[in-house]
């Protein structure tokens, strides 16, 4: 196959993709809300978004919101301890000046590092929050479909995330989303 036959097959397939159903927000929440422990508790939900919340509600869940922005400033959270945090498919927060300079401190400058680094900060904040056997669940899009390979570089990024706190590894799920997928990494605190 040539060069040129490639790129069109490429194409053609990104272009079937985008023709695909999408699926539907309050599904891919609902999927990630079910993947925490049932019976409900506080969860602190970092970054909230209504469907997010929503899910999370209909499983028992008392939500504490936290704004992404609020974590990259300030680092903390002042509250009684919760049984989870969520840190879901988060935007980089912006507009916020503290966070716009906490963000040119450490250096970050494209979207990517800035979500890393901040769920970097969210295994901190979990480590200071939860109660003991608590659960932080990171979820994050990524290009591929989960495979071995991917899995073990997540997993990776997980122990680095968590190092120098109390948490670890519990499972990883994956949900496949358009030419991607969802990935769901959760932590128990020990």
């Amino acid at each position: 196959m040539t060069r040129k036959e490639r790129r069109a097959k490429v194409l053609a397939e990104r272009k079937q993709q985008k023709k695909a159903k999408p699926t539907p927000a309050g599904e891919l929440y609902g999927w990630m809300a079910g993947l925490l422990p049932p019976g409900g508790g506080r969860v602190l939900e970092v970054g909230p978004h209504l469907s997010g919340t929503m899910a999370l509600e209909e499983r028992g869940w008392h939500v504490v919101p936290v704004d992404a922005g609020a974590v990259l400033a300030k680092g903390q959270f002042q509250g009684e301890p919760v049984d989870a945090v969520t840190c879901w498919l988060l935007e980089t927060p912006k507009g916020i000046p503290a966070v716009t300079e906490k963000l040119q401190a450490m250096g970050l400058r494209t979207s990517d590092e800035t979500r890393l680094a901040l769920q970097t900060l969210v295994y901190r904040l979990a480590d200071r929050v939860l109660r003991p056997g608590g659960v932080l669940q990171v979820v994050d899009k990524v290009g591929q479909q989960l495979d071995e390979a991917l899995a073990t570089g997540v997993m990776r990024l997980q122990r680095a995330q968590a190092k120098g706190t109390t948490l670890e590894f519990a499972s990883i799920d994956a949900k496949p989303v358009g030419g991607g997928a969802l990935v769901s990494v959760r932590s128990r605190k020990g």
